[in-house]
């Protein structure tokens, strides 16, 4: 990851995950503490994967730019209300760059298991939203890990095409 504000907050999101499955490993799976810890993890991994993504194309974007730029990026982008999904995605890249927009699409389409990283995403983002509007989404603490994981890889691919010339 070129974007070192971007590995720190994926990084401490790990650990803090890694914390939650220690408890786990003490309280068990089934106890109703794990269930709140569950919901936690989902809102802080899908939580981290918009701050991520919104933060490689600012970070990248306002570099050497004149402060009204940069005020326009932080209040339209930085702080905008955009779920980490592959259509916002898409959408952001092409508000800057159509070239960025095929290019993160064609790199995307390359990974093997592309379908399943799509679909990662889109789950946990589904069980944010479900979570956040008063429902009772049924996944569990290792769905939350390996969604996250996904999305690390859809960041990491978004990273590379944002920041090679």
């Amino acid at each position: 990851m070129r974007n070192l504000g971007v590995d720190a907050a994926l990084k401490k999101c790990r650990e803090e995950l890694e914390d939650i499955g220690a408890i786990k490993k003490i309280v068990g799976p089934t106890s109703s503490i794990m269930m709140f810890l569950t919901r936690y993890s989902l809102i802080k991994a899908c939580g981290t994967v918009e701050f991520a993504y919104k933060t490689i194309i600012s970070d990248f974007c306002d570099a050497s730019q004149n402060q009204q730029i940069k005020n326009f990026i932080t209040n339209k982008v930085r702080n905008s209300s955009r779920n980490p999904s592959l259509e916002n995605i898409h959408s952001l890249l092409g508000d800057f760059d159509e070239h960025w927009v095929n290019n993160f699409k064609e790199n995307f389409q390359s990974k093997e298991n592309h379908d399943k990283l799509a679909l990662s995403l889109k789950s946990l983002n589904d069980a944010r939203n479900d979570f956040a509007h008063g429902g009772d989404p049924t996944l569990s603490f290792e769905n939350v890990i390996d969604y996250f994981e996904d999305a690390c890889i859809i960041l990491e691919v978004l990273d590379e095409i944002v920041n090679t010339p």
